[in-house]
């Protein structure tokens, strides 16, 4: 084991020692939840085939928390897959990211989330990310949901074989669910970042995806997400595709 990290680089390091800490503060946390039933966790296990800059087909794991503690909503969301490309590398992508949201006034909340990612299928060793920001509840119904989100995000990326960047940036998103209680729940979010230094860096990424009910704990999700950079890193083309099917599994 210290062999092992010995031969990883200081990013690398503090990339894991991040989600080490997020684990044990989210286990820490989901204890005491427990007791007062406020705790929500997901685990997904999918099959997933990308194309883009890179073209192959993988299996992801993926894990989601809630926890509400006094007047905070905690989340939590984790997931990785690696696969060998076409050229025979192995490339790899993980994510972590912790969110607090309070209530703040009428429709709206305010929240703060930090996060980390690691996409080498997109040329992104790694991603350092905090934001802010304000949520508007806009449209709370039986079979419907809407919220807005509008915030400042700050990123650190290291990019494979360039200069690090950081980009003060607006953060804009939107999230649709319409339930049918009991059958399934169809999902469409969209997420924007607009780099406040430079006009031409401008991130997008979508989600489509639509859940099925097959028990009380086990569902069926379908998914296709799209991420588009108009700057991407060199060597890279601007937009990845995933198209993933897998068993979503509710603890609790």
């Amino acid at each position: 084991m210290v062999k092992w990290l010995k031969g990883l680089a200081p990013e690398d390091i503090a990339g894991i020692v991040f989600v080490a800490f997020l684990i044990v503060i989210l286990t820490v946390l989901a204890v005491r939840a427990d007791v007062v039933g406020s705790l929500k966790d997901d685990t997904e296990m999918s099959f997933i085939s990308t194309s883009g800059n890179s073209s192959v087909t993988t299996f992801e794991l993926k894990n989601h928390a809630e926890i509400v503690l006094s007047v905070w909503d905690l989340s939590s969301d984790m997931g990785a897959f690696l696969s060998r490309t076409d050229d025979g590398a192995t490339a790899e992508s993980y994510d972590a990211d912790i969110k607090a949201t309070s209530y703040l006034w009428w429709i709206f909340d305010k929240y703060n989330g930090f996060g980390w990612e690691r996409d080498r299928f997109a040329g992104v060793q790694n991603r350092w990310m905090y934001n802010a920001g304000i949520k508007a509840n806009a449209m709370t119904l039986l079979s419907h949901k809407i919220a807005c989100y509008l915030g400042f995000l700050y990123l650190y990326e290291e990019r494979i074989g360039q200069t690090p960047k950081q980009a003060p940036s607006a953060h804009l998103r939107g999230n649709y669910e319409f339930f049918d209680l009991g059958r399934f729940r169809a999902e469409q979010d969209a997420t924007a970042r607009f780099n406040l230094d430079d006009r031409q860096d401008i991130e997008v990424e979508t989600a489509t995806s639509i859940t099925t009910n097959l028990t009380k704990k086990l569902f069926l999700k379908n998914s296709y997400i799209l991420r588009w950079k108009n700057e991407p890193v060199t060597g890279f083309k601007t937009a990845d595709h995933r198209f993933v099917v897998g068993l979503l599994v509710r603890w609790r």
